[in-house]
């Protein structure tokens, strides 16, 4: 027995009107897209208007894409052996924190992620303060 599905093109064309309730659905790539050297891995992240950023690694050859919760400012070392990215803390911890007016040196602090991306592995650096990689020459990490 077949069932059909007729919907009124009074219900089709109905849009969702623009109220501040939409905002918080919104989507952006935070500050573009980053590409390896060699021309196989990109990473970019999907920040919303309010919560947690994605980062997401796309490897271009084998199709396969992977995601990192809170993930964000990707850089991938010149030789493309490597991806390092900040993991911040949670969104709404650190706004409830705000909200109690806790003290800066009390706040959680970000981790520092190092992928590598011939085997998968990941280090990471907890309680990290500010990092730094070169723009050119060299795969190394200040």
């Amino acid at each position: 027995m077949m069932a059909w599905l007729i919907i009124s093109p009074s219900v089709a064309d109905e849009k969702k009107k623009l109220d501040a309730s939409v905002y918080d659905g919104w989507k952006s790539i935070d500050r573009g897209y980053v590409i390896s050297n060699d021309g196989t891995f990109v990473s970019y992240v999907i920040k919303p208007q309010k919560g947690d950023s994605y980062l997401y690694l796309y490897n271009l050859k084998s199709g396969e894409l992977d995601s990192v919760p809170r993930g964000k400012s990707p850089v991938f070392s010149q030789s493309s052996q490597f991806l390092a990215f900040k993991v911040s803390a949670q969104a709404d911890s650190v706004r409830a924190l705000k909200l109690k007016k806790t003290k800066k040196d009390k706040m959680p602090k970000d981790s520092l992620f190092i992928r590598n991306l011939s085997t998968g592995e990941t280090t990471t650096v907890a309680g990290l303060n500010k990092w730094s990689a070169p723009k050119k020459g060299g795969d190394w990490l200040a």
